[in-house]
């Protein structure tokens, strides 16, 4: 009898685990912008040349894995409001994993964005150029 109750405890435990999963993958990757963000549009973004090729870049090096713009991407880091809030050179400082934001990023982060050091210089000035465009919306 103990024996037929701790399976159904157990497959009982198992279903609720995947209930909360799933619904935790839906809150996640619902799109919405976090509280008190506005989302941009990315229609909104100039396409000037350098603006073009930063949104080339941005796609070319998936970005999107971690980060989100308009909703498109990985919503836990977006970036729809990074133009507001950080001049060129924090950009670049967070693109990279400068000496200046270090102390701030998890050893896993900073290794992550190590690749991006190695952007061409061209390149890296157009992400840098794409993501100061993004601004808040009125």
């Amino acid at each position: 009898m103990r024996e037929h109750w701790a399976r159904g405890l157990a497959g009982l435990t198992g279903v609720a685990i995947v209930l909360l999963s799933i619904a935790f993958a839906i809150v996640q990757n619902s799109g919405a912008p976090a509280p008190g963000r506005t989302r941009v549009a990315l229609e909104a973004v100039p396409d000037e040349p350098p603006i073009a090729r930063g949104r080339a870049v941005y796609r070319e090096q998936s970005c999107s894995r971690c980060h989100s713009i308009a909703g498109e991407g990985n919503p836990r880091s977006p970036l729809d409001t990074v133009g507001d809030e950080y001049t060129r050179d924090e950009l670049r400082q967070w693109i990279i994993a400068g000496d200046d934001i270090r102390l701030v990023l998890s050893q896993r982060v900073i290794d992550a964005k190590q690749p991006y050091a190695r952007i061409p210089p061209g390149d890296l000035e157009a992400l840098i150029s794409f993501l100061a465009a993004l601004r808040e919306l009125e």
